[in-house]
């Protein structure tokens, strides 16, 4: 399973299918989070935004629903279909949870999501 992870994170261009059905077996052995995040974030390299959403709403999410990325890229996923509501739904609760989980980079990117500049740049001025 975590050969996967690294074959992900070093961007195997051209082997998203293979890694993607791999990361799909492996869930049904041992449920990891990480795993999740990056099998839905493959759909939405494909452009298959209504599976990449029902990846992070689903199974992602499932396993633990206080993660900041999937809600992030769930709102990134919302912004790509025009759903306007649950994009900023998505990332309102991915900027509450990232307060505990890491630093200003990922609540800097979501603001600018939400169109907050100012409170963008406060936070990538404290990195």
């Amino acid at each position: 399973m975590y050969e996967l992870l690294g074959e992900w994170q070093t961007g195997q261009q051209g082997r998203y299918e293979e890694i993607f059905r791999k990361l799909v077996e492996a869930q049904k052995m041992e449920p990891i989070i990480g795993a999740a995040v990056r099998a839905a974030r493959i759909t939405s390299k494909w452009r298959d935004f209504p599976q990449a959403i029902q990846l992070f709403t689903g199974r992602t999410l499932e396993l633990n629903p206080k993660f900041a990325p999937p809600q992030y890229y769930l709102g990134v996923m919302y912004a790509q279909t025009f759903k306007q509501r649950s994009r900023d739904g998505a990332f309102q609760e991915a900027l509450e949870l990232e307060r505990e989980f890491r630093g200003g980079v990922g609540r800097g990117s979501t603001y600018l999501r939400l169109k907050r500049v100012d409170e963008a740049a406060s936070d990538f001025k404290k990195i």
